[in-house]
């Protein structure tokens, strides 16, 4: 990805530096892809398709590939279920998963709101958003074409930013 289009990203994700995260959820996993939302103060709002972990202390916390895996709870629950097939695991009431699980624990609605402290973007198209708390999203393009990584959507703008492991994708008609 050229230089241009990278100063092109950071511009339009400099709106969130300052701004606090307010939520981090995510969609059902529809074949398997584990899509991933935060939204920041502002009323902005970042969709992952792509690879997405969240770090702290060079320690992985929890990814987007933990929405298919059962919380800890869960899982003491199912491993001493005899009869249980893992294939028959229902990942998609809220909860129920590792993912859900940690979102809790470090998101919950009773915690300080975390502030957005830096922004970065590889020429690759890989996000990373640091916090002021000390927790790190990264978002890895996980395509070689022009399919979509992750977007950015401002609250005012009816035009997202589409970016892919190549570039940006106009949608304009």
């Amino acid at each position: 990805m050229k230089r241009q289009i990278i100063d092109t990203i950071l511009d339009s994700l400099s709106a969130l530096a300052g701004q606090p995260l307010l939520s981090v959820t995510r969609g059902e996993g529809v074949f398997h892809v584990g899509i991933v939302t935060l939204k920041f103060g502002s009323g902005a709002t970042i969709d992952a398709m792509c690879s997405v972990r969240v770090i702290s202390n060079n320690e992985i916390i929890f990814t987007n590939k933990d929405i298919f895996h059962p919380s800890t709870e869960m899982e003491e629950i199912l491993t001493k279920n005899e009869t249980f097939e893992w294939g028959e695991f229902d990942y998609n009431p809220y909860g129920n998963n590792f993912f859900d699980e940690m979102e809790m624990k470090h998101f919950n609605k009773e915690m300080n709101f975390h502030i957005v402290e830096n922004i970065k973007v590889s020429r690759f198209g890989d996000l990373t958003i640091i916090l002021d708390n000390g927790l790190t999203f990264q978002f890895f393009a996980d395509g070689s074409s022009y399919s979509e990584n992750w977007r950015y959507s401002e609250a005012n703008s009816s035009k997202p930013l589409i970016v892919t492991s190549r570039g940006i994708i106009d949608e304009t008609p």
